[in-house]
């Protein structure tokens, strides 16, 4: 494809062409999410800087359909939503770094965006138990979260998700500390401190394991009395086929192991 301009067009009109060819597709190297994501929150504050009066609620919906259309991704705004959040996240992360550490400021932003997807999952969730929520009230495991993905020391962004476990445990905060302290002078020193951030992330984990298995007797519990007390009709008005074939799948798969158990 070939864009053309007149004599007339606007730096609006120019900005609009070199964005179209860098979103959508036409066979070239897309640009990195950072870029994209930034393009998109730098365009989103422009808007809501020329707004008048001060959009609600449902005014900035509207605005955000019109920013996904425009950089062409697509007719919900999901994707810019998301974009926005990341951008807040790398730019709480860069100001923490270069203020309150006193890193390089170049260093620091190139860390940000070698690390960009690793804030989809930091900036997840607004409600108590997500990650997200649990790190903005919890602003010393937020910063050892920052500390440790500046430092590399994070084998993937599938750990974050366990950060909100890591409030309450202790021991696994503590191992985080010392992963953080841990002096890295060479890749086996890097891989070393990951395995530290490894074992503080086993330790969530498994005692979230051992919630849930201790937790069995009493769902089961009060699963059985919800059947027991449930209406035979309700079978037949209220439950969709979808679930009670997904009940009868989940019994006919238990059924075996409990019998099981129970012979000997």
């Amino acid at each position: 494809f070939c864009w053309q301009l007149t004599e007339h067009a606007t730096e609006d009109d120019r900005n609009r062409v070199v964005v179209s060819l860098n979103f959508e597709s036409d066979c070239k190297q897309d640009w990195p999410q950072y870029v994209k994501a930034r393009k998109v929150f730098e365009a989103w504050m422009d808007m809501l800087g020329s707004a008048y009066p001060a959009p609600n609620a449902r005014r900035q919906a509207q605005m955000k359909r019109e920013l996904s259309q425009r950089f062409a991704l697509g007719p919900n705004t999901t994707e810019v939503n998301r974009f926005l959040r990341m951008v807040q996240w790398a730019d709480e992360f860069e100001e923490y770094h270069i203020e309150k550490c006193n890193r390089d400021a170049y260093e620091v932003k190139h860390r940000a965006n070698e690390k960009f997807q690793y804030f989809d999952e930091l900036s997840k969730g607004a409600t108590p138990g997500t990650v997200a929520y649990t790190l903005n009230e919890d602003e010393a495991l937020k910063h050892l979260a920052f500390d440790i993905l500046y430092q590399r020391k994070f084998k993937n962004w599938s750990q974050i998700r366990d950060l909100r476990h890591v409030a309450n445990n202790q021991e696994a905060r503590d191992i985080l500390r010392k992963a953080r302290d841990f002096e890295v002078r060479s890749e086996d020193d890097l891989e070393a401190a990951q395995d530290i951030v490894e074992e503080a992330i086993a330790i969530v984990r498994a005692k979230r394991a051992e919630e849930r298995s201790l937790g069995a007797n009493t769902r089961i519990e009060t699963f059985v009395k919800f059947l027991e007390e449930l209406p035979v009709k309700a079978f037949r008005d209220e439950i969709t086929a979808d679930n009670l074939r997904r009940l009868l799948k989940a019994l006919t798969l238990i059924r075996a192991h409990a019998e099981d158990v129970l012979a000997s």
